[in-house]
């Protein structure tokens, strides 16, 4: 009987042991290698494009530049003697063109004037217009062909400027007159009305060359 309990315990111990033994984790091992990275996704699909936005309110218009003067020209003459009347003729223009266009006269005297009180006065140009009038007589001006007002003498492209001066009571001016300079201004239509409150045929020769740009 001693030796069946003997034989018992021994089993039960053996049993504990390796019970316990089993029981117990072991040590924990090295973290191994990082493994390879994954290839990288599809790239999702686009969305749709969202909806436009409304206009912007239209900006206000800007101001009119200066007229521009590529297409006005200018005849100038030498001084002339004459009495009553003289004509001046424009080369190079056709009536078409004068038909088209604003043309300005204006003749030209030398004045002595005082710039700065003190000084001696200088001697300057002072423009007048025609048609137009002046302290002695009234201007009188007309243009057409060359030839118009001289027969025989025409062309198809030259023009003419007649001048004429009369008394103040619509007589002819007899006495003999020198204009020493004359100039002729032709300026299209469509550039000589472009602005409407400008009215050229009221404006100074120095007013219509600064509003052409137009240099001396």
């Amino acid at each position: 009987m001693k030796t069946a309990m003997n034989f018992f315990m021994s089993g039960f111990l053996i049993f504990s042991l390796v019970l316990t033994s089993c029981s117990k984790d072991g040590e924990i091992g090295p973290i191994g290698p990082a493994g390879t990275q994954g290839s990288d996704g599809t790239d999702g699909i686009d969305g749709t494009d969202g909806s436009d936005g409304t206009d912007g309110t239209v900006g206000q218009d800007g101001t009119d530049g200066t007229d521009g003067n590529a297409d006005v020209r200018i005849f100038e003459y030498d001084s002339r003697t004459f009495t009553t009347s003289t004509t001046y003729q424009m080369t190079d223009i056709t009536q078409t063109v004068m038909s088209n266009s604003l043309v300005l006269g204006y003749y030209g005297t030398t004045v002595e004037r005082v710039i700065i009180s003190g000084n001696a006065p200088i001697s300057m140009v002072q423009w007048k217009p025609v048609p137009g009038i002046d302290n002695l007589f009234i201007i009188k001006s007309q243009t057409g062909k060359s030839g118009f007002f001289n027969p025989g003498g025409g062309s198809n492209n030259a023009q003419e400027m007649n001048v004429k001066l009369l008394n103040f009571d619509g007589t002819s001016y007899l006495p003999s007159t020198t204009f020493e300079q004359f100039k002729i201004i032709v300026a299209p239509a469509n550039i000589a009305g472009k602005n409407s409150t400008v009215d050229l045929r009221k404006m100074t020769y120095e007013e219509v060359m600064q509003h052409f740009e137009l240099k001396e």
